[in-house]
């Protein structure tokens, strides 16, 4: 074993091997809301709700769930905090589901119409992703809090 060898420790072993990711996310957002929707508006708010922060805090509540406690460090701007805690953002993320709702809706007519069926099953994934329960946001901060306390 050679100096630097030595300097780290016992050197690892399967027995004492533990596998470790650092995840580290920041997030940030400019002040969105109240600008329209689309393209720089709410919209993009809601569509990092849906895609990034709700998802993250579904595998953080079943690492919890499974008595494991995520080891990882989530930086939220204090501009994303005051957006995500808005009344104005929780009527707008109830709007944004409503029309991707919607949007499935007229997109499965849409597909059979053109006969792609493996289109049509697609729709129906995406309508049962939309209309989740976890999608309500207005428990946000003490969901967050929640996992951090695990």
């Amino acid at each position: 074993m050679n100096k630097r060898e030595r300097s780290r420790g016992a050197p690892a072993t399967p027995e004492r091997w533990v596998p470790g990711l650092a995840l580290v996310l920041h997030t940030h957002l400019p002040f969105v809301l109240n600008h329209g929707r689309w393209p720089h508006g709410s919209d993009w708010l809601c569509e990092a709700a849906v895609e990034c922060y709700l998802p993250l805090l579904e595998v953080a509540r079943r690492l919890v769930a499974q008595g494991l406690s995520p080891r990882w460090t989530i930086n939220i701007s204090p501009v994303l905090a005051e957006q995500l805690a808005s009344s104005v953002f929780q009527k707008e993320f109830e709007f944004f589901i409503g029309i991707r709702l919607r949007s499935c809706e007229d997109n499965r007519s849409d597909f059979r119409r053109a006969g792609a069926e493996a289109l049509v099953a697609l729709t129906y994934s995406w309508e049962e992703y939309f209309e989740r329960e976890d999608f309500a946001f207005p428990d946000l901060d003490p969901a967050w809090a929640r996992v951090g306390t695990a």
